[in-house]
């Protein structure tokens, strides 16, 4: 039987949900600049991982979880939902095995650094390091001081595309000729046996999310002129395809916080990525300011037919979002 959590703070989302989000499914929710997007994920996530339903992964492409949200807001969910959660910085270590036991990156330029200095040859420190992070082939997931069990959130800050391709296995390159880009993607390794794969699969993550697809691509500027947008679809095709995956295999629901934009088409407000981007996502969701502290939450179910349209109120206060009812203007 297909798993399926319950949103208890906003609880009209079970409704367009179909009873409750379901394990393997992939969610958008895109909207302007500081509409909340990202506090809504984080609001669901700290709910279900407050219950004890599994951990969470964020990966962060604009850094600013742990800079700004874990430090305003980990105190007030926590009063909001009586329980703690806690955050956790991850990094990624490459390391070699040795008689067993593995060696990481910082021990063997320490090693390395050690050697050469007693046969008198200068080193530079950064340089053998950045080579030997391309000699090293291993490497994985790491939550700062330990982290193993349930009531983490963890935070990866994902540096760009071509970083995530390599949780996931893969190796990339931007190739530019002839003032169009294209992006060269093949496998380093099986997506199951990724850095990001057995991270999921070690600390009992059951909610992933990516925040945001629209900081991502534009981390390659070039991508967003119109000559690049094939290569860009074929991006982000390859991304969400691995996501989609991942979900799949181990039960993930999985959101995803996207940039809004304009048609070029009609002017209409719509998500960052185009059509490759909208195929992509069983339900999306779009976000949007009324006034003040007031929102406005617009759901799709896929299909996009006008009977699987959802709309919902919604306020914001210490603790985070709550539902409004369009009569009274009430919280609930």
């Amino acid at each position: 039987m297909v798993k399926r959590y319950l949103i208890d703070s906003i609880r009209q989302l079970n409704e367009f949900f179909m009873d409750g989000v379901e394990a393997g499914t992939l969610t958008q929710i895109y909207g302007p600049f500081q509409a909340g997007k990202s506090l809504l994920i984080l609001q669901i996530l700290y709910e279900w991982v407050s219950k004890g339903f599994g951990n969470a992964l964020i990966l962060d492409t604009e850094f600013s979880i742990m800079n700004n949200f874990s430090r305003r807001w980990l105190s007030r969910f926590s009063k909001r939902f009586g329980r703690e959660v806690s955050f956790k910085q991850l990094t990624l270590k490459k390391y070699v095995v040795q008689g067993g036991r593995r060696r990481y990156l910082n021990d063997i330029t320490n090693v390395v650094i050690e050697v050469l200095t007693e046969l008198d040859i200068q080193v530079d420190r950064p340089f053998i390091r950045r080579l030997l992070d391309h000699l090293i082939p291993n490497h994985e997931l790491i939550p700062e001081d330990g982290g193993e069990g349930l009531g983490y959130i963890y935070i990866l800050d994902v540096k760009g595309l071509t970083h995530l391709y390599e949780l996931m296995g893969l190796e990339s390159k931007v190739v530019d000729e002839d003032t169009k880009l294209d992006v060269v993607v093949r496998y380093r390794t099986d997506l199951y046996t990724s850095p990001l794969a057995r991270f999921i699969e070690k600390y009992s993550v059951r909610f992933l999310s990516l925040d945001s697809l629209g900081g991502l691509v534009k981390s390659l500027a070039s991508l967003n002129r119109i000559q690049n947008f094939p290569a860009r679809a074929s991006a982000l095709n390859i991304l969400l395809h691995n996501l989609s995956k991942l979900a799949n295999e181990y039960g993930l629901i999985v959101f995803v916080s996207n940039h809004e934009t304009k048609s070029p088409i009609n002017n209409f407000q719509t998500f960052y990525g185009g059509s490759s981007v909208g195929y992509g996502f069983k339900y999306t969701l779009y976000i949007k300011r009324i006034k003040d502290l007031r929102r406005e939450l617009i759901g799709y179910r896929t299909p996009h037919l006008p009977e699987n349209r959802f709309r919902v109120l919604l306020n914001i206060d210490e603790g985070g979002f709550h539902e409004v009812s369009s009569d009274s203007g009430e919280n609930h």
